[in-house]
């Protein structure tokens, strides 16, 4: 063996070295990415979400009878998406003082995206999905949920 050959062995054996002794330094309390990910060298488990989810949507009736679905999201941009959350929330909370000028602003919001449509009652729906599978595609069937709870209701004032 020549000189640089003798230096490569050392390197791969210094090498095999420093990560036998950060697996024993670190042990199987987390994982060893990127040496090792196998979970055979970790005791760290995968935490999946609850096998069963919910949402909140509203639904719009018109004075036609069709039905229109919104998610809370849906009615306003993204930065004021906690604004119209706690607008939502205040509607239907029938204990809160600033409920009627928080069913104006709902309405309002909803006719921004339902133009030239007249506003009969808005609803207030839980949507509940059991055994969703996480590892599954998709992991649920947004068609059919298990649960449709109806949370509140008001009917709109005539303009």
């Amino acid at each position: 063996m020549n000189v640089i050959e003798k230096r490569k062995l050392l390197l791969v054996k210094i090498l095999l070295l420093l990560i036998l002794l950060s697996m024993a330094i670190v042990g199987k309390r987390i994982r060893l990415w990127p040496i090792v990910t196998w979970s055979v060298y970790s005791t760290y488990s995968e935490e999946f979400p609850a096998s069963n989810v919910s949402t909140i949507e509203l639904r719009v009736i018109s004075s036609t009878g069709k039905t229109y679905t919104f998610s809370p999201p849906q009615l306003s941009s993204m930065e004021r998406d906690n604004v119209a959350k706690k607008i939502i929330e205040k509607a239907f909370d029938d204990t809160d003082l600033d409920q009627e000028q928080s069913r104006t602003a709902l309405v309002s919001m909803v006719q921004n995206k339902l133009f030239n449509i007249d506003i009969k009652r808005i609803e207030k729906w839980q949507i509940v999905w059991d055994n969703v599978e996480p590892l599954k595609v998709p992991p649920l069937n947004r068609n059919y949920p298990t649960q449709e709870l109806i949370l509140g209701s008001f009917d709109t004032l005539p303009r």
